[in-house]
């Protein structure tokens, strides 16, 4: 029954329906879509990676300790993971081999409260011998009424500008263009969709962040892994990282290994600080393919 509760209330907040696993007394205050108050990776837009009876890793804040953790889909689950060891603030964990492959949300119960993180365990049925990437960039959300004008290959802010070349301009938000962008590479399937930057269009915008949050949140309901790497509109990065992916981190897929850096606001390049830190992931891990 525990298994249950849990499993209907991150599916609740994913927005899918599950109504007859949810009893009467569950509510979602309970429960955290917060992880940076629990976890520094995985996050919502930097998920683990595993295969059946694999391992992965949970990079805890200071002061956390988890109970217990589960794994749910929209298909799938709920499973339930097996702590194997801590050391100071990481946990690693075991993921059974039955579990089936899909990207999954992770409830994590800990000693702070339970976690629910979209798009937290990506599960392949074996490591994939290529990358396919279904990429995104500048996705510039905002919660204002900007929109830009599109017509064929053309986009323009200023709908004066693209009459110049196109009779038919169309009206689109920064909203449609990017649920439009991870729904169409949901359907195509790649390994995962990578958004390179500027998710947001101004990183004070909170209920943009949100926004986004919530697109990415439907593709993890979907089925699609995503990961992102913070842009120069993402800085200087305090939503973005409670909310989204921490600014520099790595992840290994089998035998591949993905580095984020950030190159921070007007600055425009990564400190010497991450390019030793990217230098020594590399070196940890000299026969991945980068």
């Amino acid at each position: 029954m525990a298994k249950w509760i849990l499993a209907g209330i991150a599916l609740l907040i994913g927005a899918i329906a599950l109504l007859e696993a949810v009893p009467v007394s569950a509510t979602s205050s309970q429960y955290s879509t917060t992880y940076s108050k629990f976890l520094t990776q995985p996050a919502p837009a930097v998920p683990a990676f595993a295969i059946p009876g694999g391992n992965f890793t949970l990079y805890l804040k200071d002061g956390v300790t988890v109970s217990d953790i589960q794994a749910v889909s929209v298909l799938h689950g709920p499973y339930d993971l097996q702590v194997l060891g801590t050391n100071g603030n990481t946990v690693t964990v075991k993921v059974p081999g039955n579990i089936a492959p899909d990207d999954y949300f992770l409830l994590i119960k800990t000693n702070k409260g339970t976690l629910v993180l979209p798009n937290g365990l990506r599960v392949f049925k074996e490591w994939p011998k290529t990358l396919t990437i279904g990429w995104v960039s500048d996705t510039h959300v905002t919660s204002s009424a900007k929109i830009g004008y599109v017509c064929g290959p053309y986009f323009q802010h200023s709908i004066y500008q693209l009459e110049k070349m196109c009779s038919n301009p169309i009206p689109l938000h920064s909203v449609v263009a990017t649920d439009s962008a991870y729904t169409y590479w949901a359907m195509m399937r790649p390994t995962l969709i990578i958004n390179t930057g500027d998710d947001v269009d101004s990183s004070n915008d909170l209920l943009g962040y949100e926004i986004m949050y919530n697109i990415m949140d439907h593709a993890a309901s979907a089925g699609q892994a995503h990961l992102s790497i913070k842009g120069n509109h993402d800085n200087p990065p305090v939503i973005y990282t409670q909310l989204i992916a921490p600014p520099v981190f790595y992840v290994t897929i089998g035998k591949f290994v993905i580095i984020g850096l950030d190159t921070g606001g007007d600055r425009g390049w990564p400190t010497m600080n991450e390019i030793k830190f990217m230098e020594k992931v590399l070196d940890e891990h000299p026969a991945t393919p980068r």
